[in-house]
């Protein structure tokens, strides 16, 4: 008698690290022994307070259409309910999501397009520039197994398949995005000129994206994809989730 046996393998997460957590490789992939060292370190932002953001590799900017950016706000209004009413949410996103903020680079709400503030109609859409702040955020591994990417040692994650997300309407965006588990939506955060670590105000977040990598349906999320520095992660051995 033949018997068949489907055998589930186990998630694997990783939990972000900050600027002062961790060593940063260099180009050739041969790590560095000295800890990553913050933007706000050196000049313009010498002693001030940023954003703590890394670009990862797939290197891509992503168009903020209608149904990715309500996504992508929504996500968060949702989150935050009565906190904040109506208008004073909108008018936090608009501070958060401007072009020299951390996530827009020169396209953002100030100079483009946004379907939720109604701004701008006559310009192209807000741009991501696919960036994240990993500290303290939660990630999906697609293998334990680093590969190399731009020079760099990384590991692959899951990211939401921005090109699928673009085909779904306002509707299924925001019943989406109600939906979104903590490895896929992440909560920005800042670092402080003494290296602290903070988050956003009302837990301010965003997507993470990818758009060329391989694609696989995890858990019913269609996800794409994306690679992180190794150096930027500590694989966790028994989460209690997922």
């Amino acid at each position: 008698m033949d018997i068949n046996i489907s055998i589930s393998l186990p998630s694997i997460y990783a939990i972000g690290l900050g600027d002062t957590e961790c060593n940063d490789p260099l180009n050739d992939g041969i790590y560095s022994d000295k800890p990553f060292l913050p933007r706000n370190t050196n000049p313009p932002h010498s002693g001030k307070t940023i954003p703590q953001v890394r670009k990862l590799e797939e290197g891509l900017g992503y168009s903020l259409t209608e149904p990715v950016e309500w996504l992508w706000y929504w996500a968060w209004r949702c989150r935050v309910g009565q906190s904040l009413n109506e208008a004073d949410g909108k008018n936090f996103y608009r501070s958060k999501m401007r072009g020299n903020a951390a996530f827009t680079n020169k396209a953002g709400s100030d100079t483009n397009r946004s379907f939720i503030l109604k701004t701008n109609t006559d310009r192209e859409p807000m741009r991501s520039e696919g960036v994240t702040t990993p500290d303290n955020n939660l990630f999906r591994l697609t293998s334990k197994t680093s590969v190399i990417k731009n020079k760099r040692v990384c590991y692959g994650i899951w990211c939401l398949d921005y090109g699928w997300l673009k085909t779904l309407t306002v509707v299924e965006t925001k019943d989406l995005a109600t939906h979104l588990p903590a490895w896929l939506w992440h909560i920005a955060n800042d670092i402080h000129s003494n290296g602290e670590v903070t988050q956003w105000d009302y837990g301010f977040g965003y997507p993470l994206l990818a758009s060329s990598g391989r694609s696989e349906i995890i858990d019913g999320w269609h996800c794409r994809e994306n690679h992180i520095r190794i150096s930027r992660l500590r694989i966790l051995i028994n989460p209690n989730f997922g």
